[in-house]
């Protein structure tokens, strides 16, 4: 790798190798090439100066940033000849390699999920849940990914086209390709409502629970059908009523 790719006096390019800044502002540390030694035990990562990140003015209140350890970055050097302080402004994406930027398999921006490299099918928890509709295409998918795993994606795949948020834990929701809206929970659900709530459905519905269930309805309530309706206990059923209790049918059986 020669010093005329890697540093032409007004740009210098490196490899980031810390996002942990101590004052909480987004900076970080790189090796730069044709700079920084490339040994780490002459120079370790520790003492890589701090780079300030030059963001969109639209991101002037956050220390937020997209860089990841690995990441090619592109900078330049607020003290000149001195290149002591270098800010960041843009981020390659593939590595520099024999002269060229390339996306290939080894590259430190493209996520796996962009084009399908290692992609781990989400596991399903239920017999009937919807299978996977991966089948992202570069460069269809946009991807944002965390350092911990929490991804979402934008997929514009033609004819595979989906929306999906997902968490390192597993739980995820997903808009399919067909329309259809998918939420997988890995632990628990909570909803809390302060006004009121509408649920229609205008086909089907099924409702299944693992294990016991309570409803508590502090007013009046009603369940109508406009077919047949049935109430079924593999067990005993109970019926308490604080006033009367009234039944009306033009036939009922008892027995």
């Amino acid at each position: 790798m020669s010093d005329n790719l890697t540093f032409s006096g007004n740009y210098a390019f490196g490899i980031v190798e810390s996002i942990s800044d101590p004052l909480k502002i987004g900076r970080i540390q790189v090796r730069i090439f044709a700079i920084h030694s490339q040994d780490k035990t002459r120079l370790p990562t520790d003492n890589l100066p701090w780079c300030q990140l030059l963001l969109p003015v639209t991101e002037n209140e956050s220390a937020s940033h997209g860089v990841k350890v690995g990441h090619c970055v592109r900078c330049s050097f607020l003290d000149g000849i001195e290149m002591q302080i270098p800010i960041i402004d843009g981020i390659l994406p593939g590595i520099i390699s024999n002269g060229e930027n390339f996306l290939g398999l080894n590259d430190k921006t493209l996520s796996t999920y962009a084009d399908g490299r290692g992609v781990v099918r989400k596991p399903t928890i239920h017999s009937t849940q919807s299978i996977d509709p991966y089948n992202a295409l570069y460069p269809y998918n946009r991807v944002i990914e965390t350092m911990s795993g929490h991804r979402i994606e934008i997929d514009d795949t033609p004819g595979s086209e989906r929306v999906h948020i997902y968490h390192k834990s597993g739980s995820n929701v997903e808009f399919h390709p067909d329309g259809s809206l998918v939420t997988s929970i890995n632990n628990n659900e909570e909803v809390f409502i302060k006004n009121n709530s509408v649920h229609w459905v205008g086909g089907n519905e099924t409702i299944e629970i693992g294990k016991n269930c309570q409803v508590t309805i502090k007013g009046n309530a009603s369940i109508n059908s406009y077919g047949n309706l049935s109430l079924k206990s593999n067990s005993n059923i109970s019926i308490v009523a604080g006033g009367i209790l009234e039944l009306n049918g033009s036939t009922i059986l008892l027995g």
